[in-house]
Protein backbone atom coordinates (compact mmCIF):
# COMPACT_ATOMS: atom_id res chain seq x y z
CA UNK A 1 0.00 0.00 0.00
CA UNK A 2 2.50 2.20 0.36
CA UNK A 3 4.47 1.98 -2.47
CA UNK A 4 0.54 2.64 -4.37
CA UNK A 5 0.70 6.01 -2.23
CA UNK A 6 4.03 6.78 -3.02
CA UNK A 7 3.54 6.65 -6.91
CA UNK A 8 0.09 8.70 -7.37
CA UNK A 9 1.08 11.50 -4.90
CA UNK A 10 3.68 13.00 -7.17
CA UNK A 11 0.91 12.46 -10.12
CA UNK A 12 -1.78 14.09 -8.41
CA UNK A 13 0.71 17.25 -7.40
CA UNK A 14 1.54 17.51 -10.84
CA UNK A 15 -2.11 17.37 -12.14
CA UNK A 16 -3.46 19.80 -9.53
CA UNK A 17 -0.43 22.25 -10.32
CA UNK A 18 -2.49 23.86 -13.36
CA UNK A 19 -5.84 24.17 -14.75
CA UNK A 20 -7.10 25.11 -18.47
CA UNK A 21 -10.28 27.11 -18.24
CA UNK A 22 -12.10 27.10 -21.75
CA UNK A 23 -12.67 31.13 -22.84
CA UNK A 24 -14.28 30.41 -26.32
CA UNK A 25 -14.11 29.19 -29.67
CA UNK A 26 -14.14 31.05 -32.60
CA UNK A 27 -17.10 31.23 -35.15
CA UNK A 28 -16.30 28.03 -36.91
CA UNK A 29 -15.83 26.12 -34.28
CA UNK A 30 -11.81 25.33 -35.42
CA UNK A 31 -9.91 27.39 -32.93
CA UNK A 32 -10.85 27.16 -29.26
CA UNK A 33 -8.89 30.08 -25.94
CA UNK A 34 -7.69 28.76 -23.09
CA UNK A 35 -6.82 30.31 -19.98
CA UNK A 36 -4.18 28.32 -18.24
CA UNK A 37 -4.46 28.79 -14.28
CA UNK A 38 -1.59 28.18 -12.25
CA UNK A 39 -3.08 26.61 -8.68
CA UNK A 40 0.42 27.07 -6.55
CA UNK A 41 1.69 30.06 -8.17
CA UNK A 42 4.84 28.15 -9.32
CA UNK A 43 3.63 28.96 -13.35
CA UNK A 44 2.81 32.10 -14.85
CA UNK A 45 -0.79 32.38 -16.23
CA UNK A 46 -0.88 32.11 -19.97
CA UNK A 47 -3.65 32.04 -22.86
CA UNK A 48 -3.66 29.31 -25.17
CA UNK A 49 -4.78 28.83 -28.63
CA UNK A 50 -5.30 24.97 -30.04
CA UNK A 51 -6.77 23.68 -33.03
CA UNK A 52 -10.34 22.14 -30.98
CA UNK A 53 -10.68 18.81 -33.31
CA UNK A 54 -7.09 17.39 -32.61
CA UNK A 55 -6.31 19.65 -28.99
CA UNK A 56 -3.07 20.90 -30.85
CA UNK A 57 -1.54 23.80 -29.09
CA UNK A 58 -1.09 26.40 -31.70
CA UNK A 59 0.31 29.00 -29.52
CA UNK A 60 0.52 30.15 -25.83
CA UNK A 61 0.72 33.96 -24.63
CA UNK A 62 2.03 35.14 -21.22
CA UNK A 63 -1.07 36.89 -19.71
CA UNK A 64 -0.08 38.74 -16.73
CA UNK A 65 -3.24 38.34 -15.18
CA UNK A 66 -3.77 39.06 -11.38
CA UNK A 67 -5.61 36.81 -8.94
CA UNK A 68 -8.30 33.85 -10.76
CA UNK A 69 -10.73 36.10 -12.66
CA UNK A 70 -10.94 34.35 -15.93
CA UNK A 71 -10.44 37.19 -19.19
CA UNK A 72 -13.05 37.43 -20.95
CA UNK A 73 -12.58 37.09 -24.68
CA UNK A 74 -14.38 38.35 -28.07
CA UNK A 75 -13.95 36.56 -31.14
CA UNK A 76 -14.20 38.94 -34.66
CA UNK A 77 -16.83 37.47 -37.06
CA UNK A 78 -14.17 35.59 -39.13
CA UNK A 79 -12.30 34.14 -36.29
CA UNK A 80 -9.22 35.74 -37.44
CA UNK A 81 -8.72 38.42 -34.17
CA UNK A 82 -9.42 37.61 -30.89
CA UNK A 83 -9.44 40.32 -27.98
CA UNK A 84 -8.87 39.58 -24.42
CA UNK A 85 -9.28 41.62 -21.51
CA UNK A 86 -7.91 40.46 -18.36
CA UNK A 87 -7.57 42.02 -14.61
CA UNK A 88 -3.59 42.91 -14.32
CA UNK A 89 -4.29 44.21 -10.97
CA UNK A 90 -6.83 45.36 -8.49
CA UNK A 91 -7.11 48.65 -10.24
CA UNK A 92 -6.31 47.63 -13.98
CA UNK A 93 -7.46 45.38 -16.71
CA UNK A 94 -5.14 45.21 -20.11
CA UNK A 95 -6.40 44.64 -24.15
CA UNK A 96 -4.77 42.48 -26.08
CA UNK A 97 -5.48 41.54 -29.65
CA UNK A 98 -4.28 38.31 -31.16
CA UNK A 99 -4.09 37.28 -35.32
CA UNK A 100 -5.06 33.26 -34.95
CA UNK A 101 -4.96 30.79 -37.92
CA UNK A 102 -4.89 27.20 -37.73
CA UNK A 103 -0.98 27.34 -37.76
CA UNK A 104 0.11 30.45 -35.64
CA UNK A 105 -1.28 33.13 -33.26
CA UNK A 106 0.69 36.25 -32.89
CA UNK A 107 0.23 39.23 -30.50
CA UNK A 108 -0.85 42.33 -32.32
CA UNK A 109 1.38 45.42 -31.12
CA UNK A 110 -1.65 47.74 -29.89
CA UNK A 111 -1.04 51.87 -30.31
CA UNK A 112 -1.03 53.62 -26.60
CA UNK A 113 -4.17 55.10 -27.60
CA UNK A 114 -4.09 56.50 -23.81
CA UNK A 115 -1.77 58.98 -24.49
CA UNK A 116 -3.95 60.24 -27.38
CA UNK A 117 -6.85 60.74 -24.86
CA UNK A 118 -4.62 62.52 -22.24
CA UNK A 119 -4.14 64.99 -25.10
CA UNK A 120 -7.25 65.44 -26.05
CA UNK A 121 -8.00 66.25 -22.49
CA UNK A 122 -5.04 68.42 -22.38
CA UNK A 123 -3.49 66.68 -19.21
CA UNK A 124 -0.21 64.54 -19.35
CA UNK A 125 -0.89 61.45 -17.24
CA UNK A 126 -3.49 59.98 -15.05
CA UNK A 127 -3.05 57.41 -12.03
CA UNK A 128 -2.13 54.03 -13.37
CA UNK A 129 -5.90 53.07 -12.33
CA UNK A 130 -7.08 52.57 -16.00
CA UNK A 131 -8.91 49.73 -17.90
CA UNK A 132 -9.68 48.46 -21.15
CA UNK A 133 -12.64 46.25 -22.22
CA UNK A 134 -13.37 45.02 -25.38
CA UNK A 135 -17.18 45.42 -26.29
CA UNK A 136 -17.61 43.81 -29.69
CA UNK A 137 -16.58 43.57 -33.36
CA UNK A 138 -18.12 46.44 -35.08
CA UNK A 139 -16.82 44.53 -38.68
CA UNK A 140 -14.29 41.98 -39.29
CA UNK A 141 -11.36 44.25 -38.75
CA UNK A 142 -13.29 46.93 -36.36
CA UNK A 143 -13.20 46.46 -32.90
CA UNK A 144 -14.88 48.91 -30.31
CA UNK A 145 -13.40 49.06 -27.06
CA UNK A 146 -14.48 51.04 -23.98
CA UNK A 147 -11.66 52.28 -21.80
CA UNK A 148 -11.82 54.26 -18.15
CA UNK A 149 -8.97 55.65 -15.47
CA UNK A 150 -8.27 58.32 -12.79
CA UNK A 151 -6.60 61.07 -13.63
CA UNK A 152 -4.29 63.07 -11.01
CA UNK A 153 -7.54 65.63 -10.26
CA UNK A 154 -9.16 63.05 -9.18
CA UNK A 155 -11.57 63.70 -12.33
CA UNK A 156 -12.41 60.43 -14.15
CA UNK A 157 -12.07 59.63 -17.72
CA UNK A 158 -14.22 57.67 -19.86
CA UNK A 159 -13.66 57.12 -23.55
CA UNK A 160 -14.55 54.69 -26.82
CA UNK A 161 -11.82 53.72 -28.57
CA UNK A 162 -12.55 52.47 -32.27
CA UNK A 163 -9.43 50.27 -33.40
CA UNK A 164 -9.37 48.84 -37.15
CA UNK A 165 -7.01 46.00 -38.54
CA UNK A 166 -4.84 46.89 -41.22
CA UNK A 167 -2.65 44.45 -43.13
CA UNK A 168 0.38 45.16 -45.33
CA UNK A 169 1.58 43.28 -48.86
CA UNK A 170 3.70 41.30 -46.25
CA UNK A 171 0.61 40.24 -44.25
CA UNK A 172 1.60 41.89 -41.33
CA UNK A 173 -0.74 43.41 -38.96
CA UNK A 174 -1.37 46.58 -37.53
CA UNK A 175 -4.17 49.11 -36.03
CA UNK A 176 -5.64 52.42 -36.32
CA UNK A 177 -7.27 54.02 -34.23
CA UNK A 178 -10.23 56.08 -34.33
CA UNK A 179 -11.68 57.99 -31.07
CA UNK A 180 -15.19 57.63 -31.35
CA UNK A 181 -16.64 59.57 -27.87
CA UNK A 182 -14.61 61.37 -25.46
CA UNK A 183 -15.72 62.34 -21.89
CA UNK A 184 -14.34 63.29 -18.84
CA UNK A 185 -16.61 63.34 -15.48
CA UNK A 186 -16.29 64.21 -12.39
CA UNK A 187 -15.99 62.14 -9.73
CA UNK A 188 -18.85 63.10 -7.02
Amino acid sequence: MRWTLTFLLPCLLATASAKEQPLAACPDKAIEAVYRISNDGGEAEEIIFKVKSTGKKIASFPSGGFGTEVPELLWSSDGRLAAVSIRTTRNTRNLMVFHVTADEAKQVQLQDFTQNIYGRLGILRGTGSSSNKPLRWLAADRLLISAWGALENEDWYDYEVELTVIQDAGNRVGWLEKITDVKKEKEE
